[in-house]
This record gives C-alpha cells, structure tokens and sequence, in this order.
C-alpha cells in the first residue's frame, strides 16, 4: 500500500473497516484522481465525519418514531384488553343481577 496513504489512514485513526473501504474505491480511481484523493484526504475525512453525524442524528430519529409507535401499539393493547374486560365484567354482572 502506499506508505503516504498508510500514515493518512494513521493520522486519522480509521479502523480496518474503514480502510478496507475506503480501498476498495481507490483503487478503481485512474492515476490522476488517486493523487488528487490524496490531496483532498483532510476534505474527504471531514465530509465522512459530516455525513457519520447525518446518519446517527436520522438514526436516532428512526429510534425515537420507532419507540413512540411501539408505545402506542402497548396502550392500544391495554386499552382493547381493558375494554373487554370491562365488557365481560359487566355480562357477568348483569347475568349475576337477573338470577336475583
């Protein structure tokens, strides 16, 4: 590998992942935009971190929607639970109520 792209991948701590990665696109670019992905690789970390904290706010919403209708589908549960309940306790009140 390219000792200049190595000490980046140092510098800016990427994890095997990350390195894999980021090599499986590099090595499809022509010689020119190798060197120029080298040159912008500060620009090109910067707008990865950007777009890491795009998804993990979305991620976060999707989580948050996610748990607010599980909440609902729990109470709409209850609710229907509770209400047949009630509704068999007042046919077994009412079948008590006639036999007197």
């Amino acid at each position: 590998m390219n000792e200049k792209l190595e000490k980046l991948f140092n510098d800016y701590q990427l994890s095997d992942k990350e390195r894999y990665e980021f090599m499986q696109i590099y090595s499809l670019l022509p010689p020119d935009k190798k060197v120029r992905a080298l040159e912008r690789f500060q620009v090109i970390m910067k707008e990865l971190e950007i777009l890491k904290k795009e998804l993990l706010y979305e991620q976060e919403i999707l989580l948050w929607y996610t748990l607010e209708s599980i909440e609902e589908k729990i109470y709409k549960l209850k609710k229907e639970s509770l209400s047949q309940a009630t509704t068999t306790e007042v046919k077994n009140l009412r079948k008590h109520l006639l036999f007197y």
